[in-house]
């Protein structure tokens, strides 16, 4: 019986075994490490909005017969007009087509059933409204998900860019226009404000001035929804002219490059941003004093120890360093605010929908009415719009009014900054001696 030597082949291949094994095990770490950061190639948001233009797609593709994954370029142009032209049936014509078959027919139901089902349907001439853009998003979430696969993109088929290219040329002359969410210039807001000061409570409570610090903040910072709910306590800087914001990213700015915005203070009391946040940020530990017996207040001066009734710059940055967190926190039926001790930590952070019905509902409480009333009303973006309409009205420069909105297309600054402008000195209309 012979031994094994140290060259025999069955060492070898164990050898080898056992060198492959930790190679494998890497390898697999390594792909689950880089499909992670795939994953994190778009944002949450674009996630949802992909997500949906993919059960839309899946969802007429399965009522259809048609395949979902790989798509056919012609089911997916198919699906693109039917998103644009939904096809309709003349309700009335069908009623006496089956009144008059189920005379012929009478006492046959699957064939009346079959024959009514069976009738052709008119393609409206009209369309449902969705913008091209709506339409290139739902095409893109199709390609990601097609390339994600391991498949190619059937947007690279010549005959569905044509049709896709047409769709667009079609709707640009038959489609209704977008209606912009109407601008909350500063009378707009002052109202607001006003009306909170004017409760029975004079604006004392919780929840007033947490939103009087929501509607000045984000009508000054031209923040979106998204980024004002993802605000963190870490994100503010007190500074002796007002608060310095920093914003991690946007969605202009994926990397999360990160800028800053700074928020001066306001000459009218009642509507410096500064000060209303100043006042939300201890009223919102002083609760969190009541509620919570482990949080640890700051030991240092009174927060209020100038003439003027302000904050001072000490007791500003003591009162972030204290905090942490969402800057803007939900409260409960309970009178309880958000906090990191919330059974579910996301619930102590304002959604994004609930800034936007905050300020909806602030504004209605107001008196305000939409300037259309078959139009959009006052909404979270109102504020974005209002404050580059206001800066425009008030002679700002247009370079100045997209680097404080971080606006990168000049078009889209444009088509706010514009309407504060209609009825400047530049009107040539105004200068006809009418």
């Amino acid at each position: 019986m012979s031994k094994r030597t140290h060259g025999s082949p069955e060492t070898s291949a164990g050898a080898e075994v056992a060198a492959e094994t930790p190679a494998a095990e890497t390898r697999s770490v390594e792909a689950e490490r880089l499909s992670q950061l795939r994953d994190k190639s778009l944002s949450d948001s674009t996630w949802a909005t992909y997500l949906s233009a993919w059960q839309r797609w899946a969802t007429w593709a399965i009522a259809n017969d048609r395949p979902v994954l790989p798509a056919d370029p012609h089911d997916l142009g198919a699906w693109a007009n039917a998103s644009v032209y939904p096809p309709t049936t003349d309700t009335a014509a069908a009623h006496d087509l089956e009144h008059t078959r189920d005379a012929s027919t009478r006492g046959s139901t699957s064939v009346k059933s079959r024959r009514t089902t069976s009738s052709p349907a008119r393609s409206s001439s009209t369309p449902r409204g969705i913008r091209a853009s709506t339409l290139n998003t739902w095409m893109a979430a199709v390609a990601f998900v097609h390339r994600r696969a391991g498949h190619p993109s059937p947007l690279e088929d010549p005959a569905l860019k044509s049709v896709l290219r047409g769709l667009r040329r079609d709707m640009v002359t038959t489609a209704t226009p977008p209606r912009p969410a109407p601008a909350l210039l500063t009378e707009h807001v002052e109202r607001i404000v006003t009306a909170i000061d004017s409760s029975p409570t004079r604006g004392q409570s919780l929840l007033e001035v947490r939103d009087r610090a929501l509607v000045l903040l984000a009508f000054t910072s031209a923040m979106r929804a998204s980024k004002l709910a993802a605000l963190n306590l870490d994100d503010l800087e007190p500074d002796t002219a007002g608060l310095i914001v920093r914003i991690r990213s946007s969605k202009t700015d994926q990397e999360g490059a990160g800028t800053f915005i700074a928020i001066p203070c306001a000459r009218r009391a009642h509507l410096c941003p500064v000060r209303a946040l100043d006042t939300w940020l201890d009223r919102l530990r002083q609760q969190l004093t009541v509620q919570d017996p482990d949080y640890t207040p700051h030991t240092g001066a009174s927060p209020r120890t100038n003439t003027t009734g302000r904050y001072s710059l000490p007791a500003r940055r003591g009162l972030v360093a204290d905090l942490h967190g969402a800057v803007l926190r939900s409260l409960f039926h309970n009178g309880r605010v958000g906090n990191t001790t919330t059974p579910n930590p996301h619930q102590a952070r304002m959604a994004r929908l609930a800034i936007t019905k905050t300020i909806t509902a602030r504004a209605r409480t107001a008196g305000l009415q939409a300037p259309d009333t078959s139009g959009r009303y006052y909404s979270a973006h109102s504020t974005r719009a209002g404050f580059a309409t206001q800066a425009a009205d008030n002679g700002v420069a247009e370079r100045d009014i997209m680097n404080h909105g971080r606006w990168k297309s000049v078009a889209v600054a444009r088509s706010y900054i514009r309407r504060g402008e209609l009825f400047d000195d530049s009107n040539a209309a105004g200068h006809l001696g009418l």
